[in-house]
């Protein structure tokens, strides 16, 4: 692979987003969300990438992944109006369709392809299947870190707007109620990554961002995540509790620890 494909790529990404241009505010609002989602994890990975001073082609591969690993999302918006899978489609086997569809990796040999697609495809769930070759495995954990970091961003920009601006498409339409699970306290105060069908309110959505970090895969993540204080913007629009400072307590002594 080359920079020359990096940069097709990037411009067919650029291109396909702009058909799902809308004069419907809410939706043009969503699309814009994700496209620049994508690029600020395409600058994500590219730091974790040189951390972990990964050879050229292995470079370009995590890019690549990094500009395609959301293309599903823009037609599941505009079709759905909501990034829930749940109450939708999965987004990343929505995505392959797309790139399949479009033959835009022809270009590139069939392994390079295969390891792009199996990261699109694995970078949403919730864990990368035990029986996988570790060929592949290295370019999951480089998008799954990377994509819950900005994911962080996204939700914690948008936390300090509550007041302003309310996206159900963001809270994936869960009731804004004063309740949240004790499982998924108790998952955090075990160092478990929480499963997404637990979710009932909106503070189960937060609380359920925040065991995300169990499953982060590389030092250099974690210091991403602390350094642009993410933990605490997102404990900020949780209750304030005996519950929560334990969890506190809990998520910055496994990050410490890392």
């Amino acid at each position: 692979m080359t920079e020359e494909d990096l940069l097709y790529f990037k411009d067919f990404f650029l291109s396909y987003v702009e058909k799902f241009r809308s004069n419907d505010e809410t939706i043009q609002k969503n699309i814009m969300l994700k496209k620049h989602h994508t690029l600020r994890v395409l600058e994500n990975i590219s730091i974790i990438s040189k951390n972990l001073q990964l050879d050229e082609n292995s470079d370009l591969l995590a890019k690549t992944i990094a500009i395609f690993h959301d293309i599903g999302r823009f037609y599941q918006f505009e079709k759905y109006k909501t990034f829930s899978d749940a109450q939708s489609e999965n987004h990343a086997e929505l995505g392959i369709k797309v790139l399949e569809s479009a033959e835009v990796l022809s270009r590139l040999s069939k392994e390079e392809k295969t390891i792009i697609l199996k990261a699109v495809q694995y970078h949403n769930m919730f864990k990368i299947p035990s029986n996988e070759e570790s060929k592949y495995i290295l370019f999951c954990k480089l998008i799954r870190d990377a994509d819950k970091i900005d994911i962080y961003k996204v939700l914690t920009d948008y936390y300090g707007e509550l007041d302003l601006d309310l996206n159900p498409a963001i809270e994936h339409n869960l009731p804004n109620i004063e309740h949240y699970s004790p499982i998924i306290i108790d998952d955090i105060l075990n160092s478990r990554n929480s499963n997404s069908k637990l979710l009932r309110t909106r503070y189960d959505m937060r609380l359920l961002t925040l065991t995300w970090i169990f499953d982060i895969n590389y030092k250099i993540s974690i210091d991403l995540i602390k350094n642009r204080d993410f933990i605490n913007k997102t404990l900020k629009v949780l209750p304030t509790n005996e519950d929560m400072t334990k969890v506190k307590v809990a998520l910055y002594s496994y990050m410490e620890n890392f």
